[in-house]
């Protein structure tokens, strides 16, 4: 990358170190993983250490390298031109940054608003190698339509969000059909059926099962 200075970052597999902070917020995170190959956990300590030793990359605690990347990448902006070395698609998320995939050998550009389209798009569909669930029926293709024509970060934010709200409020609508649907066949309500309407009965089941929803 013609590079004057570097700093780089390693996953830290060591006893003494906190772990990824995910895993405390989901127990399922990475849970659908297969164990570690052999030939990497043989590989792994001897390239760690010629890395930390030889080029002074920092094992991170408590996160992945991919956060110390974003963290370096968002303290350093404006202070230099910035590349991020990494295959990862994640990544792509970082704002202001050439991404340089050392797989491919090709570097691209994500403009703020690129970033966030890429954010936009995992939120969206999910994460399947990081057992992480997105919104049902949106896949890769359909997440990627949604976001394409947003023009700014708010845009792309609102839109996400837009999203997720719909989808809460099926959810919440299927809830209260079912709900509903109950205390009309039981008439479990605390109230004498011979004093009230079949319309002030309907409402007090309704009110009822809107607040057993909540």
């Amino acid at each position: 990358t013609s590079a004057d200075l570097f700093i780089g970052f390693l996953g830290s597999h060591e006893a003494d170190k906190a772990p990824n902070f995910r895993f405390a917020l989901d127990p399922d995170y990475k849970a659908q993983r297969p164990d570690t190959p052999d030939f990497i956990a043989k590989w792994r300590p001897i390239i760690y250490d010629e890395l930390v030793n030889s080029y002074n990359f920092q094992l991170v605690d408590g996160m992945e390298a991919d956060d110390a990347c974003a963290i370096a990448a968002h303290t350093y902006s404006g202070q230099y031109d910035i590349t991020v070395a990494s295959p990862d698609k994640d990544l792509r998320q970082i704002p202001d940054v050439t991404i340089y995939n050392y797989q491919k050998h090709n570097s691209e550009y994500m403009d703020p608003v690129e970033a966030a389209r890429s954010l936009g798009e995992q939120v969206l569909k999910g994460d399947s190698t990081d057992n992480i669930r997105g919104l049902p029926n949106i896949g890769k293709v359909k997440a990627k339509n949604i976001v394409a024509n947003c023009k700014s970060e708010v845009e792309i934010k609102w839109t996400v969000m837009r999203m997720y709200c719909a989808y809460e409020q099926e959810l919440r609508d299927k809830e209260l059909r079912k709900i509903l649907a109950e205390k009309r066949k039981t008439k479990t309500l605390d109230y004498d059926s011979d004093k009230y309407t079949s319309k002030q009965i309907e409402r007090f089941i309704r009110i009822a099962s809107k607040k057993d929803l909540d």
